[in-house]
C-alpha cells in the first residue's frame, strides 16, 4: 500500500504519485504511468467529519456519477461498473467528451467519499493502452482505504463553530488529563500520549462515557484506535457501543471498527452479544467481522445464525475468514447473491475451506 494524501492505495506497477510535481496544492491528487502517454488518474477525497453517518450504497454512488455527468453536461453514460466488499465500494461510468472521453468513479468506505477520474492525455496512446490504464485505475480504486486522519484536520479548520464546540466539550477531559500529570493543552495533544497508554486509556474511556457531545465522542474513539488496550478497556468500549440512547451524531460504526481491531478471544461472549443485537443496526458490521478472527469454536455458530440477518454479507465474509469446513454448505447459498461483493466473499471462503481440506 502507498499513502497518497489521506488515502492508502495499492498502486499498480509503474504508476507514480506526481501531485507535488504539478506545483499546485491538492486536491486533486494525481497519479500517472510515466512514459505511457495514456492518461492521468486524479482523485479528490471528502472525509467524514461528523453528523449522520452516510452509510453509502452503490445506488448512492451511481447517482453521484450521474449527477457529475449532468453538472458537466457530458451526455449519456456508458460502461457502468461497480465493486463492493466489506471495507469499500465504488461505482464507475464513462462519458464522451468531444473526440475523447472521461472515466468517472465515486468510491466510499460508507463514511468518506472520493471522486476519481481518468482522463486520456492525447499523447498518442492507442485504444488498447487506454483500456489497460482504465483497468489499472479500476483495480487501484478497488484497493482504496481511507487512512485514519482526524476529521478536524481537514474539516474543522474550515468550520470555526465546530472547533469551538469541540474545545468546550473537551475541557473536562483535558482537566482530568492534567490532574493525572499529563501536560496537555487541548484534545489535539492526546495522540502524543500513546506511550503512556495504561494511564491514559482509562481517562479517555471515562471521558467517552461522561460526555454527551458527539464531536468529543468521535474524537476520543479516533484517539483510542492508536492506543494499546487491555481486554477490560475494550469491554468498556463495548458497553458504550451497546447504549441505545446516545447522541444521534455519534459514529458508532467507527467505534465498532475499533472494537474489531482490539477484541480478543477473551471477549468472545461480549462481541457475539452485540453482533447479534439487531437494535444496533448497521453499526454492527465491523463487530461481525471481528468474529472472523476469533478462535473460539462458537464463533462459527454465531455467524451461521447471522446469515439471515440484514448484515448477512459481513457474516459471509467472517465465515470465509474462519474457513470452518462445516460452514461450506451455507456459504454455497451465497455464490449467486445479488450483490457482487457478497458473491466474491462466499467464493473466496469456499476456496479457503477447500485448500484446508
Amino acid at each position: 500500500m502507498s499513502r497518497v494524501g489521506p488515502l492508502d492505495i495499492d498502486l499498480e506497477p509503474e504508476w507514480e504519485d506526481v501531485t507535488e510535481e504539478l506545483g499546485s496544492a491538492p486536491p486533486p491528487y494525481t497519479l500517472t504511468r510515466p512514459g505511457s502517454g495514456a492518461g492521468v488518474f486524479q482523485f479528490s477525497p471528502a472525509l467524514y467529519a461528523g453528523g449522520a453517518l452516510p452509510n453509502a450504497t452503490l445506488d448512492h454512488l451511481q447517482r453521484l456519477c450521474a449527477d457529475f455527468g449532468e453538472r458537466k453536461k457530458l451526455g449519456t453514460a456508458t460502461s457502468p461498473a461497480s465493486y463492493e466488499d466489506p471495507l469499500r465500494l465504488w461505482y464507475g461510468m464513462t462519458f464522451a467528451v468531444r473526440q475523447s472521453f472521461i472515466r468517472v468513479w465515486y468510491a466510499s468506505d460508507r463514511k468518506s467519499f472520493v471522486l476519481a477520474t481518468f482522463i486520456p492525455t492525447g499523447n498518442g496512446a492507442t485504444e488498447g493502452e487506454c483500456a489497460r490504464a482504465i483497468a489499472e485505475c479500476e483495480r487501484m480504486a478497488s484497493s482504496i482505504l481511507f487512512a485514519e486522519v482526524p476529521a478536524k484536520v481537514d474539516y474543522y479548520r474550515r468550520d470555526p463553530e465546530r472547533v469551538e464546540a469541540l474545545r468546550k466539550a473537551s475541557e473536562p477531559l483535558v482537566r482530568d488529563l492534567r490532574a493525572a500529570g499529563f501536560a496537555v493543552k487541548s484534545i489535539d495533544d492526546v495522540p502524543k500520549l500513546v506511550t503512556r497508554a495504561p494511564a491514559v486509556v482509562p481517562i479517555l474511556i471515562q471521558g467517552l462515557h461522561d460526555t454527551s457531545s458527539p464531536l468529543l465522542k468521535n474524537e476520543i474513539v479516533g484517539c483510542l484506535r492508536d492506543f494499546p488496550m487491555t481486554p477490560e478497556s475494550v469491554r468498556a468500549l463495548i458497553a458504550e457501543f451497546e447504549k441505545l440512547d446516545g447522541p444521534d451524531k455519534f459514529d458508532k460504526w467507527t467505534l465498532g471498527d475499533v472494537i474489531r481491531e482490539k477484541a480478543t478471544d477473551e471477549l468472545f461472549e461480549d462481541v457475539a452479544r452485540i453482533a447479534k443485537d439487531v437494535r444496533l443496526g448497521r453499526a454492527r458490521q465491523m463487530v461481525i467481522l471481528a468474529l472472523g478472527k476469533m478462535r473460539d469454536p462458537r464463533a462459527t455458530d454465531v455467524l451461521l445464525g447471522l446469515l439471515n440477518d440484514e448484515e448477512y454479507g459481513h457474516a459471509v465474509s467472517a465465515l470465509g475468514t474462519l474457513a470452518t469446513p462445516r460452514a461450506a454448505p451455507q456459504l454455497k447459498r451465497f455464490v449467486k447473491d445479488p450483490r457482487e461483493w457478497i458473491r466474491k466473499e462466499a467464493i473466496a471462503g469456499l476456496k479457503r475451506i477447500a485448500r484446508q481440506s
